[in-house]
């Protein structure tokens, strides 16, 4: 959820040029699937860490194809890490 208003907060001052409209709507999306991920693993199931996994490529990606320097998210880097941590015990 902090994903998503995050990408809110700084997305919303740059929706005037395309670019920033492409990038709310990324980094939105990812917020999607990283809470989707979240209930999947507290479900623990594996296809949340892969979700994860994807919540995490998608903005960078992205950024990558616009030619913009790839940062990526630290904390959904963090959540990856301790989800993965966590496979033997996902069904």
């Amino acid at each position: 959820m902090l994903t998503v208003l995050v990408s809110l907060a700084i997305g919303i001052p740059a929706i005037s040029s395309g670019a920033g409209l492409l990038f709310v709507a990324v980094n939105g999306l990812a917020g999607v699937i990283a809470c989707s991920a979240g209930i999947q693993i507290r479900r623990q199931r594996k296809i949340g860490v892969l979700l994860m996994v994807l919540a995490w490529a998608v903005p960078t990606t992205v950024a990558l194809l616009q030619h913009l320097p790839a940062t990526g998210s630290l904390q959904l880097f963090v959540a990856l890490l301790l989800a993965g941590a966590n496979w033997k015990h996902l069904r």
